[in-house]
């Protein structure tokens, strides 16, 4: 089992710890290891991936969502050739971008699915499903029934957002980009009558419209000027949310405007109705202070980072490692940025955190990270490349290419953003 080194994070501290077992203090100065490895096992052209999860009914099926509206299945081994569900031309405008599914906690009963797209107007749809009984490899598009929608009317339709999953609680969990024009000027994030830039958090075990019920205990339910769906506010562009599998834990990658790119956490066991700041703070950092209450009314990010050439533009949130094959990963929560090729290991340690920063080995353009039914963790790669995360080892090959000088990297990254700037995903 391999001892890997990390930073632990204690407000503007930087000190040494280490995991499994590791004895001999290492200087800083000397090269940190590549604690994982990105290992392809399905990748297809004109295939942009961008959600990867299962049903957790025992199929050991991966679900994977294509953006212009198909999701697949990854079943035995390889990638089945029918779609599960196609939507490609499901909205009348005909452009649809297809984010996130997430399957009822008994999905096996049930049959029940949902998923979370957006057209290029501006407004977003929850929509429920059903699974073939008969065909469980297929999906029902005709029983669709939109759970929720809503539009924003801001000009802006930039930082959709748009991930789904259910809580250890049995609820499901809905994070929104704040959508409107760069910065945020009408402030969606902190308008509590909107549900731009927040979480939402909804009963959806309900028949009959409007499919959905706000949970007794949601922390605004008795608040007559906000919407009581919202379970957290003050996000930018929530880029993918997790739960930890074992602790219900929250953690939440938020892409940043121009300063930070951040990495939200709760327990399972704090309270709802928290505030993470955006737009008038990015990281640690106020942003635009205007009609803004003190800092300490607000949640800080627990991990966050420069957002420029050298360190990345781009957070992509992750998920807690809680399989069996990587023990040494046990317990770390980790990401990785979209342009830069950097990845992120970070692990709770009482009241603070330990980050590992990994600068070699990633894969570019990642842009989900999802488990199976074991915890085994996988990423979607937008170039169109499902790999699975393991340890670092002399046995498994590592998804970096050559290493490359710092000006042929830095000029890299910049060709990446120019690419991806006319092809913005969320």
């Amino acid at each position: 089992m391999k001892s890997f080194i990390l930073f632990h994070i204690v407000g503007s501290a930087a000190l040494l710890f280490c995991f499994n077992g590791c004895t001999n203090k290492v200087s800083t100065a000397q090269p940190q290891p590549e604690l994982i490895a990105f290992s392809s096992v399905y990748s297809a052209e004109n295939f942009q991936p961008v959600h990867i999860t299962n049903a957790n009914d025992g199929s050991g099926r991966l679900f994977i969502l294509d953006i212009p509206g198909k999701i697949m299945i990854y079943k035995n081994g390889q990638m089945l050739k029918k779609p599960f569900l196609d939507l490609v031309h499901y909205l009348p405008e005909g452009d649809m971008r297809l984010v996130s599914i997430a399957f009822h906690p008994d999905y096996r009963a049930t049959g029940v699915f949902f998923v979370f797209y957006t057209d290029m107007l501006g407004k977003i749809y929850i929509e429920r499903f059903l699974a073939s009984k008969t065909y469980p490899d297929t999906a029902m598009t005709k029983s669709g029934i939109v759970v929720y929608s809503a539009k924003s009317n801001t000009g802006g339709v930039h930082h959709y957002g748009g991930d789904i999953h259910f809580g250890k609680d049995g609820y499901l969990y809905a994070a929104i980009g704040y959508l409107d024009k760069q910065g945020d000027p009408l402030r969606q994030a902190q308008n509590m009558q909107v549900p731009f830039g927040k979480v939402l958090r909804l009963d959806i075990n309900v028949n009959k419209a409007p499919y959905y019920t706000i949970p007794h205990d949601n922390p605004f339910i008795n608040r007559p000027d906000t919407l009581p769906e919202i379970w957290a506010s003050g996000l930018r562009n929530p880029w993918r949310f997790s739960f930890d599998k074992e602790t219900g834990d929250f953690w939440v990658g938020d892409v940043g405007q121009n300063k930070y790119e951040e990495i939200h956490f709760r327990r399972f066991t704090d309270p709802g109705g928290v505030n993470f700041g955006w737009n008038c703070y990015e990281g640690g950092a106020g942003y635009d202070l205007t009609n803004c209450s003190a800092l300490s009314n607000y949640v800080l990010p627990v991990f966050w980072y420069e957002h420029n050439y050298k360190t990345g533009n781009s957070i992509t949130g992750g998920v807690v490692y809680r399989g069996i094959s990587c023990p040494a990963l046990t317990g770390c929560y980790i990401c990785a940025d979209f342009d830069s090729n950097e990845a992120w290991l970070i692990k709770q340690n009482a009241d603070s955190f330990v980050t590992y920063h990994q600068k070699t080995g990633i894969p570019g353009s990642i842009v989900g990270f999802g488990e199976d039914e074991h915890g085994e963790v996988y990423a979607a790669s937008y170039s169109g490349v499902i790999y699975k995360v393991m340890e670092a080892n002399e046995n498994i090959p590592s998804a970096g290419e050559v290493p490359k000088s710092k000006k042929e990297k830095i000029k890299e990254r910049k060709q990446n953003q120019k690419n991806n700037a006319s092809k913005e995903i969320y």
